[in-house]
């Protein structure tokens, strides 16, 4: 690139006929309005202002494109007009002349009239030079000279970065005064160039002009754009709702799904223990909290009541917790000394605070925000207030301001809140405090080399020590402390070992502001967020973390107007679940009390999702994913993403969907044809059970949303020019949805913003999947976007006229009506008809319970397919209060036998394994003690004369896999061939073997190859992750240490021995049974074949024929491969289950079509009164087992 081009300079002016733009030659630059020249590949802008004197800012108006190119626009102001154009010419490759032109009506003093850059890149700013005029001089550190680069007559400029690479030239036509200005010395922004005008005032007839010529190592494609402007007249948007507050019992109603326990501090404070919070009382528990900030004035203008309300709204909303910020400088608001609050903001604040957590919303907060600090009261004798971030940094350094710091806290956090009677720092429902917010060192400072970083480090090291220190000590704050947040890498400061926690700060489409901080035109970048298996943000993020401490992040945002957005809640709650934090909070809810009291009534801004109805949608992903836990920590095939597809996919038990930037998104049990839109959808079970066997589902279909008259300069709408008006408006978007559920009746709803049920859509279920049409615009008073699935009770088919209705709406997208049939077959006579069973079950549950017979027990029951039974008694323990539901995990020992086989039969039909096999052949250091002709038959059939693990072994090496398994290796079989009941060690094993011959860990292969399949993983578990301890009942034996009271404790829980420790509830063993034999009318498992023959006893040639007494005590008779035959003695396939130590049992009778699951949580030698509820149970179904004899 040349460094001067004077020569070219009069020829390339003289090809300026200002017609229409030239010909292609790249394709990154652009003229838009209002009078702004572009280089995309420089992310450098040129653009008019006009300063008033006194350096009053005046704001450009209008702005078109002629059908030439020039680009119009102006300035309004005092009863003034300025006029001015822009236009520009690609003239050679990487080259492109530009002049601007301005006038104004009437003699008009200015301060200065200048074109002026956006902010240089940091490539440019950060290390880079430029040249003026042949001579070059590096640019200076940031905040280090307002002005630099002045000259009055310049006539070339080159800007290189830090590389020293040419980035551009700009030849003027004339010598032209032009200077760098730093805003980071005036309010914290970057570095912009200025190209002046001579006038100081701009009069009639005497116009201001600047002709230029800029030059890039890269070709240019010049563009001329027009800028767009949003509105509900255009085809493509629907008008959207205005919302209100959440409607209790809706489907929009996440209360339970957050499960915020009130008031905050029920179960004692937030504690650290193990790397992660939990509630000092609830030890062994681990703790997640979401929330959102409040900021400004949305902490603030409001009564108790109205605070109770607004509270209550949260909560239902899904969250657990809320984070004070931009707090501080109301506080203390007309205060004379800026430590001592304003007694009536501070009560407002306690409103607050006391109505958050009174209705379970934790706390958080920071010491320092933006508080105003004058510079006298920090002993300098100057005028005004002390910056933000001159006080963020002043704190470690200067003792006045550390004082300063230390008297405001002290002030507020010792007050007694006049709506609880304790004070802040006593709160135990404050649970976090930050001490200066956004204060590393490298937010300021971001060319620190090593030897200052240290320095820094140590000085940041005294001050959080100190800090504390007076907190704790002088204050009596009992509270978590962090510091250092913010959105710099700061893991090179040691120091932060000390904090209780880790914190940071992200962002994706933050805003970048083009003329004034916080001011329009503004930029964000409007590229999907994920590449590479990394969202952006989070991914730079979780680089700050450390491992021995919990991690949050009290801001994070993917801001408006970004196109993407949408996708926000579920990208980062599936990113934040698999990496296992600990808290997350969105920026925020709102800036003002306006949003408090109107949630949805407010236009979109930058971040207030409580004016912004795509964000509130977008919450519930993220509640679902971390906060529920629907994904979970560690599992990294539960999110997929491809930056070069632009796809995004979540698939867990619970939730599923993605996003796409068009075709067909295919996840799991969900497909969506999307068209050409891009599309972010996804479904989540409201009811705690798998999507395919949930009764209640909430299904999201987001596109772009923006408010009316939103107005950018290009299709792109990367820059927004006006943020525009109520009501917000929707992109359309049609999606046809298939998603695979278990059989039964379903009505689809569309939602309002509040979960008010505005209609009913058409929907088919066929084959096993519900179809419908997700469409934005189905309704033109209001978009649609937020829908209810609904499993009716009453069983059946979709009738025929339903089908009619979907294909109706298939083709033409009008809703049609809806009409179900369909009832519970018949089933085997029992002592009671099929539509009373429920109610016999639930009564013998009932009375067992209330007898002291049980502490508590399940019963499920499908006949042809249909349950029939869904019953369930008693307590989590026998001294608590909390009741069990259908939900609620037991421990089912042998039970579990069943399933762990059926994965062996998988691998056979596979092909990866044969009955007839050695084990030795798929485990090779499964050799000698007598153990090397033994086949994978053998220990299927259990016939190996191998024998149980010794009384010796401690709980931890029994939950060890490792350590049981090279046990087992060294074991002796002391009578191969034959048989002999492995209760336990048969889930060693075997289990080796399945680990091998599928070459992936045990757990996750009968997870993915039998419990998912079969819809029921998040209701049984062969290892208890640690979010589902706590829906484990105790159970009871009467032995504390031996046999089913072992599974009291969490490591055995937790531990992976599938022929003994699982955890299930009734539900998810009959679902089994109904999977396996191919009831609920999808394929079966294993092939029936497959089954049947494992069902054959697995007894020697010459064994008799058992008589009916031994059938019913000895399992050696009717034992087959891993399965038990339960039928009569002349039909023992007739029936196969399994049951176990303490009472569970399940089977399905396949010629009777009925399939069965129990659980209980009392053994028989725990209590001397009859325990045993399932010979009654089988009688009120009609059921004849070789136990009943019936």
């Amino acid at each position: 690139m040349k460094h001067c081009m004077g020569t070219v300079f009069a020829s390339t002016l003289a090809l300026l006929s200002w017609g229409v733009i030239s010909p292609a030659f790249g394709d990154d630059a652009s003229l838009c309005v209002p009078g702004v020249l572009r280089l995309e590949s420089c992310d450098f802008e040129l653009r008019p202002r006009v300063f008033l004197p006194g350096w009053r800012t005046v704001e450009r108006v209008g702005g078109d494109v002629t059908e030439e190119g020039r680009t119009i626009f102006g300035f309004s102001f005092d009863a003034t007009t300025i006029e001015g154009y822009a236009e520009a010419r690609g003239v050679a490759k990487g080259e492109i002349a530009a002049h601007w032109w301005l006038q104004a009506d009437k003699r008009t003093p200015v301060e200065e009239v200048a074109l002026e850059s956006s902010f240089l890149p940091e490539s440019i700013r950060m290390g880079g030079f430029y040249v003026l005029d042949g001579q070059e001089f590096p640019f200076p550190e940031p905040g280090s000279a307002k002005h630099f680069g002045i000259k009055d007559d310049a006539r070339m400029l080159v800007i290189k970065d830090n590389k020293g690479a040419p980035c551009m030239s700009i030849a003027f036509d004339r010598p032209t005064r032009i200077f760098f200005q730093d805003y980071k010395v005036l309010n914290g922004g970057g570095v912009t160039l200025r190209i002046l005008s001579a006038q100081k005032e701009l009069l009639p007839g005497q116009p201001v002009e600047w002709r230029l010529v800029l030059e890039t190592p890269h070709s240019l494609n010049l563009r001329s754009v027009k800028p767009i402007v949003v509105t509900a007249k255009e085809k493509g948007w629907v008008p959207c709702e205005t919302g209100g507050r959440i409607r209790p019992e809706s489907a929009l109603d996440f209360a339970r799904i957050a499960n915020a326990t009130a008031p905050a501090g029920k179960y004692g404070r937030v504690v650290v223990r193990n790397g992660h919070f939990e509630f000092s009382g609830l030890p062994g528990k681990v703790q997640r909290f979401y929330g959102v900030n409040l900021c400004f004035g949305a902490n603030y203008n409001q009564s108790i009541e109205s605070a109770r309300t607004f509270a209550a709204d949260l909560v239902r909303r899904g969250y657990n917790s809320v984070r004070l910020h931009h707090h501080d400088g109301l506080l203390v608001e007309n205060s004379a000394d800026s430590t001592v609050p304003n007694p009536a903001r501070l009560r407002e604040l306690d409103a607050l605070v006391a109505a958050c957590v009174e209705k379970g919303l934790y706390v958080s907060t920071d010491l320092y925000v933006s508080r105003p600090v004058p510079w006298k009261e920090i002993g300098v004798d100057k005028p005004g207030c002390v910056s933000m971030s001159d006080y963020k940094m002043l704190v470690r350094e200067n003792e006045a301001a550390f004082s300063n710091l230390c008297a405001f806290a002290k002030n507020w956090l010792t007050h007694t809140n006049a709506f609880t009677g304790r004070c802040w720092a006593d709160e135990p429902g404050l649970a976090w405090i930050s001490l200066v917010n956004e204060n590393c060192p490298d937010n300021f400072k971001p060319t620190l080399n090593a030897k200052e970083r240290s320095e820094y480090n140590e000085l940041e090291a005294r001050f959080y020590s100190r800090m504390v220190a007076f907190l704790r000590e002088k204050v009596g704050c009992k509270q978590l402390f962090t510091d250092m947040n913010g959105w710099t890498m700061c893991e090179q400061y040691p120091c932060r070992e000390e904090f209780d926690y880790v914190d940071m700060h992200f962002y994706v489409d933050h805003p970048r502001f083009l003329e004034r901080y916080w001011a329009l035109p503004s930029r964000c970048d409007n590229r999907i967020p994920f590449a590479n298996g990394r969202i952006e943000g989070a991914y730079e993020t979780g680089l700050c973390r450390l491992s021995e401490k919990p991690f949050t992040v009290t801001e994070w945002n993917f801001a408006a107007p970004g196109i993407y957005r949408g996708m926000g809640g579920i990208a980062t709650g599936a990113w934040a679940a698999r990496e296992g934090w600990d808290g997350l909070w969105r920026f925020a809810w709102s800036h003002s009390v306006e949003g408090v009291r109107n949630p949805c009534g407010q236009p979109i801004n930058y971040f207030d999702i409580s004016g912004d109805p795509l964000l509130l949608a977008s919450e519930r992903a993220i509640i679902c994913l971390f906060l529920r836990g629907d994904l979970s920590t560690g599992d990294m095939s539960a999110l997929k993403m491809d930056g070069n597809t632009g796809t995004l996919l979540i698939n867990t038990p619970r939730t599923v969907g993605g996003f796409a930037k068009e075709g067909v998104l295919t996840v799991g049990p969900l497909q969506a044809q999307i068209g050409q839109n891009p599309t972010t959808l996804w479904a989540s079970s409201l009811d705690a059970k798998p999507i395919v066997q949930s009764s209640r589902i909430l299904f999201t279909h987001l596109t772009d949303m923006q408010n009316s008259g939103a107005r950018f300069t290009d299709e792109s709408r990367r820059i927004l020019l006006d943020w525009g008006k109520l009501p917000h408006l929707m992109k359309n978007g049609r999606a046809e949805i298939s998603l695979s559920l278990e059989p039964g009746v379903f009505d689809v709803y569309v939602l309002a913003t509040d979960g008010t049920r505005q209609c009913q859509i058409p929907a088919a279920y066929a084959d096993g999947k519900l179809m419908f049409i997700a469409d934005i615009g189905r309704r033109k008073e209001s978009a649609s976007y937020l829908y209810e699935i609904v499993r009716r009770a009453d069983g059946g088919a979709v009738a025929s006229e339903s089908r009619k209705a979907f294909d109706a709406d298939f083709t033409t997208g009008t809703p049609g009506a809806i009409t179900v049939a369909g009832t519970v077959a018949d089933a085997p006579k029992g002592a009671v008809p099929v539509d009373q069973m429920q109610a016999a079950v639930q009564k013998l549950l009932d009375d067992a319970v209330v007898s002291g017979a049980q502490s508590a027990a399940q019963c499920c029951v499908y006949i042809d397919g249909k349950l029939v039974v869904d019953a369930w008694a008693g307590r989590m323990a026998t001294n608590s209060a909390e009741k069990i539901t259908g939900e609620t995990l037991f421990p089912i020992f042998s039970t579990e036998k069943a399933m762990f086989a059926t994965a062996v039969h998988i691998a056979h039909e596979r092909g990866l394994l044969d009955y007839e096999a050695k084990i030795s052949r798929y485990w090779p250091e499964f050799r000698g003690g007598n153990k090397d002709g033994l086949t994978v038959r053998q220990l299927l059939g259990m016939r190996t004369g191998l024998g149980s693990e010794p009384a010796s072994l401690t709980d931890a090496q029994r939950c060890d896999w490792d350590f049981m398994t090279r046990w087992c290796e060294k074991s002796v079989a002391a009578h191969p061939g034959q048989p002999g009941y492995l209760g336990i060690t048969w889930g060693w094993y075997l289990g080796k073997v399945v680990e091998n011959v599928f070459g992936r860990p045990l757990n996750e292969v009968l997870t993915d190859e039998v419990l998912r399949p079969c819809g029921i993983a998040h209701d049984f578990y062969f290892a208890v992750p640690d979010s589902e301890l706590r829906r484990v009942v105790t159970v009871y034996d009467g032995k504390e240490n031996y046999g089913f009271s072992l599974m009291n404790k969490d490591c055995y829980r937790k531990a992976c021995v599938p022929s003994a420790y699982g955890v299930a509830n009734a539900r998810s063993l009959a679902r089994f049974y109904l999977r396996l034999s191919g009831q609920d009318g999808r394929p079966p498992l294993i092939r029936r074949e497959t089954l049947m023959n494992a069902l054959k006893p697995n007894r020697a040639a010459n064994d008799p024929l058992p008589d009916a007494e031994t059938l019913r005590r000895n399992w050696q008779t009717v034992w087959g491969l891993g399965y038990t035959t339960w039928g009569e003695r002349d039909e023992l396939d007739r029936i196969t289950g399994s049951g176990g130590l303490g009472g569970s049992e399940a089977f399905c009778d396949l010629k009777n079509r009925i399939c069965i699951g129990y659980t209980c949580a009392v053994s028989a030698t725990a209590t001397g009164k009859p325990w045993d509820l399932r010979p009654d149970i089988y009688r009120i179904v009609g059921i004849r087992t070789r136990y009943t004899g019936e």
